[in-house]
């Protein structure tokens, strides 16, 4: 439950994974009336919410750390029943699952105080119209390119929809996130998938005037990480697993050996290919290769049962928030230091082998956080 703490109520579950915290309040209300309460959370954002259901329809959640005053209105007359839940997942490890979020000064608001904390709240800076978003790019240095693939395939077969794709030869790229007024601004999200996942909401994030700018690392597979990074802006982060849901984004490759590994991860016959934006061919047909081993905290390797290399499984990488998959194209060694360079007891799945060989996928590997070298034994089936 949440259990009272000096003039506040706070969650009792923080640390204990798999529990939820609950709390509920009936109250009457009438049409214009304002719910408010003052909230101070710390919480993993996207991961751990506090989600708030009025009579079962669900409200705008605190999602995120900070402080401030919740707002719901009321548009009709009646009873109301409001429930507060807090759960406590494996989406975080035990360190970053200490969520911690505390209700005060609970009140129902009418006339002129409910107007007055309705304008307190958060005004955020629009650039377009109604519900229209985008997500822009900022590094000047991007090319375009383009991909083909046969039979009427495409990348919104991966991602949902078509993403425009550039070559970027910088240690990190920036974009701005715009959208109209007639969306909720603090549901508005970016997510960064590159060697894990980040979460950028523009309720976090300060405004330069003409939107809400961030910045990502672009990762590499020469420097052990993914060979591609995905960017996509959400207009609604609790909607963004349904087919229907709204996306613009980028899919960014430091090198062009990049984009080849990429392709070739997707497609290895050959059937596909890829030019700049101005029809410009590549340079090079050569894939990303991997630094050194001894360079990373982490190392895999995969051989058959005669210990000679096996090129081209898919491996997993999982913390316990994140996954990252991992394509070894012409290789069987992947080297990391870990997802977002952080120490961790990573879990690794073999997600599939190349024909000739079998594999019980289920089978989990995990290594030592301190440091770890693992082989992996990939039998001719």
């Amino acid at each position: 439950p949440f259990v009272v703490n000096g003039e506040s109520v706070v969650n009792s579950n923080a640390l204990e994974l798999d529990t939820v915290a609950a709390l509920s309040a009936k109250l009457t209300a009438h049409a214009g009336d304002v719910l408010a309460f003052d909230y101070d959370a710390n919480l993993d954002t996207i991961h751990e919410m506090v989600e708030i259901l009025v009579n079962g329809e669900k409200a705008t959640p605190i999602y995120y750390t900070g402080h401030g005053t919740w707002t719901y209105q009321f548009t009709e007359d009646g009873d109301y029943e409001i429930n507060f839940t807090y759960a406590e997942t494996q989406s975080g490890s035990a360190t970053d699952a200490a969520g911690i979020v505390k209700l005060s000064n609970v009140r129902v608001l009418s006339g002129a105080d409910a107007e007055a904390v309705l304008a307190a709240r958060p005004v955020y800076t629009t650039t377009l119209q109604g519900s229209d978003f985008e997500l822009e790019m900022l590094s000047e240095n991007a090319k375009p390119i383009v991909f083909h693939f046969p039979d009427g395939a495409s990348l919104a077969d991966l991602f949902g929809c078509e993403i425009p794709c550039c070559i970027l030869p910088e240690d990190t790229v920036s974009f701005r996130m715009v959208f109209g007024d007639g969306l909720d601004a603090s549901r508005i999200v970016a997510m960064a998938m590159t060697d894990g996942t980040e979460y950028y909401p523009v309720a976090m994030t300060e405004t330069d005037g003409q939107g809400y700018p961030f910045e990502v690392k672009v990762s590499s597979a020469e420097d052990g990480g993914s060979d591609f990074n995905a960017i996509v802006m959400y207009p609604d982060m609790f909607d963004t697993e349904s087919e229907d849901a709204s996306v613009s984004g980028f899919l960014i490759f430091r090198n062009e050996e990049n984009v080849n590994s990429f392709l070739y991860s997707l497609y290895n016959d050959g059937d596909a290919s890829w030019t700049y934006a101005d029809g410009t061919e590549p340079s090079t047909t050569e894939c990303a290769q991997p630094a050194e081993a001894d360079a990373f905290r982490y190392t895999i390797t995969l051989v058959d049962e005669n210990g000679e290399p096996v090129n081209g499984c898919m491996i997993n990488i999982c913390s316990a928030s994140n996954c990252c998959p991992q394509m070894l194209t012409d290789t069987n060694h992947y080297a990391f230091n870990g997802i977002d360079d952080e120490p961790y007891a990573y879990v690794i799945h073999v997600l599939k082998v190349p024909a000739g060989y079998s594999f019980d996928t289920s089978t989990a590997f995990t290594l030592n956080a301190d440091g770890d070298s693992l082989t992996i034994i990939v039998a001719h089936a």
